[in-house]
């Protein structure tokens, strides 16, 4: 069962690989835009993980009984950022063209930006050249 669920996996992703090449060669035809890019996916990444952050200071602030303000002001913050893609989108698009397409770039790049920040975390911890810690003092 393990075998097939890699093998899922993989086609998944070649699929969505492909669904996302497919999807940038029609915009850059038809709008000289191409939809996918680093710019637009690292401008979704922060914004994603801005949300992520403040509504949990947020809702750690609400537990606690303080001020929420930082958590709001990052939410808002973060939901700026995605939605200057998606008005980016409308503007080259137009409005039902690049509603549609920017929901399924906001799903893709949902997903990518989870990536994205464990392999950070990951090449973080690869290059600190992290060593355990022994205790001589026993």
């Amino acid at each position: 069962m393990t075998v097939l669920t890699i093998i899922g996996v993989l086609v998944g992703i070649y699929l969505l690989v492909e669904l996302v090449q497919r999807l940038n060669e029609y915009t850059k035809s038809n709008y000289s835009y191409k939809i996918f890019d680093e710019r637009s996916a690292f401008i979704s990444a922060v914004g994603y993980v801005m949300v992520y952050i403040g509504q949990s200071f947020y809702f750690s602030a609400v537990a606690d009984k303080v001020d929420t303000l930082d958590g709001e002001l990052l939410v808002l913050i973060g939901a700026l950022f995605l939605s200057s893609i998606i008005a980016i989108n409308f503007r080259k698009m137009g409005f039902l063209r690049g509603l549609s397409l920017s929901v399924i770039q906001m799903i893709i790049y949902a997903g990518v930006s989870v990536v994205a920040v464990f392999a950070l975390i990951a090449a973080y911890a690869f290059f600190s050249q992290t060593r355990p810690v022994y205790n001589i003092n026993r």
